[in-house]
């Protein structure tokens, strides 16, 4: 699933690769099969404010907090993040931090 939020960064990702690489479509980037997008509702914006309240979150911690009540409320259940502390204090997502794999050999 990808929110609204996470499209734009993958937008952006994607629109440097294509200056790189003149081929690349970005679009196609963004709306690959199987992609469900994400955007906030009620419910998830009533658990933001709530997840804020509870945890202390201070302003920096905004964009995080939204895309997580958006993806929990969404039935999201695991998040795979290189920064792994922006959702365990959540304390609802199985977090995978992906590793470099070796390269072939």
């Amino acid at each position: 699933m990808a929110s609204a939020q996470s499209l734009l960064l993958t937008h952006l990702c994607c629109q440097r690769i294509a200056r790189v690489q003149r081929g690349a479509n970005p679009p196609q980037c963004l709306l690959a099969n199987g992609t469900t997008l994400v955007f906030p509702t009620f419910a998830s914006t009533k658990l933001f404010f709530e997840w804020m309240i509870q945890y202390r979150l201070g302003r920096k911690r905004l964009r995080d907090t939204m895309l997580a009540a958006s993806y929990f409320s969404a039935g999201v259940t695991r998040i795979v993040t290189l920064n792994p502390k922006d959702f365990d204090v959540f304390g609802c997502f199985e977090i995978i931090v992906p590793t470099p794999s070796s390269p072939p050999a």
